[in-house]
């Protein structure tokens, strides 16, 4: 588990009025922390401390890349540099709430995939002494399309939440587009 935190370091205007004394104390707990966490995958940086699986620092990567495919909960891209596609192929991890994963919603009893940008919502709602259950098609607007360009970020703390094969994946969508769920209105 990857995890980031900042030292508690005394600020000014606080009962430390002294800004001598505060730059004392705050030096002791980098000494004291440098010391009582040194280790592999354990960094500290001015008063900034990061833990990293397998050691190293924690480094963040945004990366431009360009959809080639789209699934329930992840997309396969290939990273762009604006003139020079990659021919690997990367998934991506969609934002939370684009996900298709009935947990991610709290009002809804039931989603349906349809396709990888378009779900069946169903809620069901107690409405007096019956309840009523309403089935609504939702789709991401705008479209994931082939070859649209997206940026992405890799080596976040906390990981991206999607699994592939068993293994968590690396990279999620920051979603610059701003894309999210939209009621399908029929014609």
């Amino acid at each position: 588990m990857s995890w980031k935190s900042k030292l508690p370091h005394l600020e000014a205007g606080l009962s430390i009025k002294d800004p001598m004394l505060r730059e004392t104390i705050n030096e002791l707990i980098d000494r004291d922390m440098e010391e009582l966490v040194a280790g592999p995958g354990i960094h500290l940086d001015d008063n900034v401390i990061s833990a990293w699986p397998g050691g190293g620092v924690a480094q963040q990567t945004i990366q431009r890349m360009r959809i080639k495919n789209v699934f329930a909960n992840y997309l396969v891209c290939h990273t762009w540099d604006g003139s020079t596609e990659g021919g690997d192929n990367i998934l991506v991890a969609k934002p939370f709430k684009l996900r298709h994963v009935l947990a991610n919603y709290n009002t809804l009893t039931g989603l349906v995939t349809l396709s990888p940008v378009s779900v069946q919502a169903i809620s069901t709602t107690v409405v007096g002494a019956g309840t009523v259950t309403v089935t609504e098609t939702w789709q991401v607007t705008p479209n994931y399309e082939h070859n649209d360009e997206i940026l992405a970020v890799s080596g976040h703390l906390g990981g991206t939440g999607v699994t592939y094969g068993g293994d968590e994946l690396l990279w999620i969508e920051l979603n610059e587009n701003a894309r999210a769920w939209a009621m399908d209105c029929p014609a």
